[in-house]
């Protein structure tokens, strides 16, 4: 039956009592009918009326927010806004709140004691209350449809509208939880010496920022002063979960050395991070002393040298890098060390020398050094210089090499050391005759050195080996002769030119020239051996 129609039921026998019911397929709120006795055919049919009654109904939605994070002054750290979202169906189809439609849907954004209310919904709606964004808080959901109070741990829950013609009021109350978590600062102090005071005042500034769906800011800002007449640790508490934190000692109490560790903490739900501020409160020297040996040293131990410091500091709770006063790298020399001042009492230094000035061999003594308290500490870069030799054979080769067997030929050796040019000792320029052989003593090994010849006495072709090997390049080998190294340069003359059944004697005296080349380097090279 539809609202207004009349149905009428016949046959019915005299004098029943009847009434009808209704299922609740229909949603109404409440169904009421009137109840008829059956009289004789021949009177006019009873009615019996049958009331649906359909009522509105509201939904209030409440934010609360369950945090005791708070700043450095005690205010409470803000969360949100957050969104909510309500959706509701009657008899299967979509249903919306006063001023809503499919378009323009059931949301809101709240803050923590914030509320919405919907209205002029039917009763007996069902409906879904969901947030669509906790800002990453612990949601659970309370529910109340007339009574009945139900509590759902997660983004949603569903309900069902009682009327609000009874006084009932529909709640659901959204609980967002953020945890907290605490902060210890410790201080460790070393190098104090005993005695009945406690070292300080320090003073630490602590700042945490927060980074999370309600946005980037800074929970926590404030110093904390450890030491003097105060304990060496103290805890910051009711700092907001995810909260990252930095401490930098503003107030060292005259440490030499201070450091936090570690450089940042993240603050977890229920616990309590840790940092750990050290102060050392004496220093001590470390000298650097070079010492040059060998051979070569008075010729080329001058240096430059350079050295670098890097020091470490074990605190017990873990080891910190030193910053090196005055910075880690030094030049020194063997009439001056290089001396580093202020360094923490206990940290232990290692010293490596980064500029040799082209010695044979670097050696470290007295390292790694631990920091004394009020003195200093040593370490000694010894740098050997060897010495090597070149000795240069000249050979002359080809039909007119007879015409040049008086000539001088000048010869040039230029070399390298670290980097710098080497002063040859007795010039770097030679002169040698043919079949003679010319010497370099005093060469220090290592060096990057090139022979040239660049009087060659007007010869065609000129070949140049040094050990063995075609060019001039080499590196001076250490010798416990005056000369270890070999070279040998050959000039060559080609003479007249003459044609013997088709080959030109130029080409002869060019292959003359390669073979008296290899076999004079292999003679060197055998002569080496020996």
């Amino acid at each position: 039956m539809r609202a207004g129609e009349t149905v009428t039921v016949t046959d019915l026998p005299y004098g029943a009592e009847c009434t009808v019911t209704e299922d609740d397929a229909n949603g109404a709120t409440s169904f009421e009918a009137t109840t008829v006795t059956v009289t004789r055919e021949t009177d006019d049919p009873l009615t019996i009326v049958a009331v649906n009654t359909y009522d509105f109904a509201g939904l209030v939605v409440r934010k609360q927010v369950n945090s005791t994070a708070v700043d450095q002054n005690g205010d409470p750290i803000t969360y949100g806004p957050f969104t909510i979202r309500v959706d509701c169906t009657f008899l299967g189809e979509p249903v919306y709140a006063t001023g809503h439609s499919a378009d323009d849907p059931m949301t809101a954004e709240l803050t923590g004691g914030g509320s919405a209310e919907f209205t002029g919904l039917p009763a007996g709606a069902e409906c879904t209350v969901a947030e669509t964004d906790g800002k990453g808080a612990d949601v659970s959901i309370t529910v109340d449809d007339g009574g009945n109070t139900v509590t759902t741990d997660g983004p949603s829950a569903d309900l069902t509208l009682s009327p609000d013609a009874d006084g009932t009021v529909n709640i659901a109350t959204m609980l967002n939880t953020f945890g907290t978590g605490s902060l210890s600062l410790l201080k460790k102090v070393f190098g104090s010496g005993t005695g009945p005071v406690t070292p300080g005042p320090f003073t630490i500034e602590v700042t945490c920022t927060l980074d999370d769906a309600t946005g980037d800011r800074t929970v926590y800002e404030g110093a904390v002063v450890l030491g003097g007449t105060r304990p060496l640790d103290a805890t910051i508490t009711d700092l907001p979960e995810g909260a990252v934190c930095t401490a930098v000692e503003t107030g060292k109490g005259g440490a030499t050395f201070s450091a936090i560790m570690p450089d940042t903490v993240t603050i977890g739900s229920g616990t309590t991070a840790e940092m750990h501020a050290v102060n050392v409160l004496s220093s001590g020297s470390l000298r650097v002393v070079k010492e040059v040996t060998g051979e070569g040293a008075d010729l080329y131990g001058a240096g430059p040298f350079t050295v670098s410091l890097d020091c470490d500091f074990d605190t017990g709770e873990g080891v910190l890098d030193v910053t090196i006063p005055g910075g880690p790298t030094r030049e020194f020399t063997a009439d001056e060390p290089a001396l580093y001042e202020g360094l923490p009492t206990g940290a232990v230094c290692t010293a490596t020398e980064t500029q040799t000035g082209g010695a044979a061999e670097v050696t470290v003594s007295g390292g790694p050094a631990t920091i004394p308290r009020r003195d200093t500490a040593e370490i000694t870069v010894t740098n050997r210089f060897d010495l090597g030799g070149l000795a240069v054979a000249k050979r002359l080769a080809g039909a007119g090499a007879t015409d040049h067997d008086g000539d001088d030929f000048t010869i040039d050796l230029d070399c390298t050391l670290g980097g710098a040019a080497v002063n040859v000792p007795g010039g770097s320029e030679r002169t040698i005759t043919g079949g003679g052989t010319a010497v370099y003593t005093d060469l220090p090994v290592g060096a990057d050195c090139t022979l040239t010849e660049p009087g060659d006495g007007g010869a065609d072709r000129t070949a140049l080996t040094v050990n063995g090997a075609d060019g001039g390049t080499f590196t001076v080998a250490a010798c416990d002769a005056a000369t270890c190294d070999d070279a040998v340069v050959v000039n060559a003359w080609d003479g007249p030119v003459l044609t013997v059944t088709g080959t030109d004697l130029r080409y002869a005296a060019t292959a003359a020239l390669v073979f008296l080349v290899v076999g004079a380097g292999l003679l060197l090279a055998a002569r080496r051996r020996a």
